[in-house]
């Protein structure tokens, strides 16, 4: 059976964050544990196929492949926006909307990497940072060739800025009640960044 890439990890984290509760993750009761097996045993199944049996036993090698797959496919997808624009504006304009879709459909994935980025093997800590500083160059790239009259650094602090505001957004918002409909608060965040990054 093939992995599905990037989307065991949402099920599990949205299962584990939104389905159960914090003390379902230390009881050990027998029904969390066989609605555990009932909705996990397939990716249990493909995680064995691809990867030593080891794997599976050291949390922190989960972990990292969580955060390699979730940055490895923002790159990606980013890379794949900016060739589809027509121009510098739109390559802006898309990624903007690229990054708000993977925020509101991987809050528990965000949330997950604030926490606990530092208690990785430092190797894995490494290659998960490299795809990151690659993703944040792609969108220095786009807003170089924008804004031309601006400084590097500059820009940095800017995509850095809006990845601040679009990454916390939809955590925070769910945290505090009833959270406004993604249709909502992807348009308040996709005006928000553009008005922060062509300005």
């Amino acid at each position: 059976m093939a992995l599905a890439p990037r989307q065991w990890a949402a099920d599990l984290l949205h299962f584990w964050f939104h389905e159960l509760t914090p003390a379902d993750w230390w009881d050990g009761s027998e029904q969390t544990d066989a609605e555990i097996e009932k909705r996990f045993r397939h990716w249990l199944e493909a995680l064995f196929v691809c990867a030593p049996a080891s794997f599976l036993h050291h949390p922190q090698t989960v972990l990292a492949a969580v955060l390699r797959d979730a940055s490895a496919g923002l790159l990606e997808g980013g890379r794949a926006t900016v060739a589809r624009a027509a121009d510098e504006a739109s390559a802006l304009h898309d990624l903007i909307s690229f990054h708000v879709d993977f925020a509101l459909a991987n809050a528990d994935v965000i949330r997950v990497q604030d926490r606990e980025l530092a208690s990785l093997p430092d190797a894995d800590a490494h290659e998960v940072r490299r795809l990151q500083r690659e993703y944040v160059e792609l969108w220095v790239g786009v807003l170089a060739r924008l804004r031309p009259d601006r400084a590097e650094p500059e820009l940095r602090i800017r995509a850095h800025a809006a990845f601040g505001l679009i990454n916390s957004t939809p955590h925070s918002a769910r945290a505090h009640g009833r959270r406004p409909a993604d249709d909502v608060v992807r348009r308040i965040l996709e005006d928000m960044a553009w008005s922060s990054l062509a300005s």
